[in-house]
């Protein structure tokens, strides 16, 4: 851990992202962090679940898609 939220993927045999600054938000940092940034705005928010495998390990994927206007 770099810091709260924060790692160093050091040890990451299957995603290809080893070596890597992995940092993480919750669904609402996220979208602040975005509004603030970028100015997001009418926005939609939608939730993915995957499984992905990859060599024959089974991987659980979370992701959020944001479409929206930005500037």
């Amino acid at each position: 851990m770099i810091e709260n939220g924060t790692f160093l993927l050091d040890s990451d045999e299957f995603s290809g992202e080893n070596g890597l600054i992995c940092a993480c938000y919750s669904q609402s940092e996220l979208v602040e962090i975005l509004k603030q940034k970028l100015n997001l705005r009418n926005f939609t928010l939608i939730t993915s679940e995957n499984l992905n495998v990859k060599n024959g390990v089974y991987i659980k994927d979370s992701d959020i898609i944001i479409y929206g206007k930005i500037n």
